[in-house]
């Protein structure tokens, strides 16, 4: 919880910048990546970040992200 805030500035609301108008281009860049979609949200991915350990991003609508 004590870095929620810092989190959300630099994880979650540059993704959504970026990716919120076309969440598609998510999909392509995770492929880069060896990532592959999954089935949360309006798009999802995965991708293999260390052996073993995924990290699963899920966007929503661009809407979820406009303050």
């Amino acid at each position: 919880m004590l870095f929620e805030h810092a989190f959300t500035q630099r994880a979650v609301d540059p993704l959504g910048q970026f990716f919120g108008n076309n969440p598609d281009e998510l999909v392509e860049a995770a492929k880069l990546f060896g990532g592959k979609r999954l089935d949360y949200g309006d798009v999802s991915v995965e991708i293999p970040a260390l052996e073993g350990i995924p990290i699963v991003f899920i966007l929503w609508a661009a809407q979820e992200f406009q303050q």
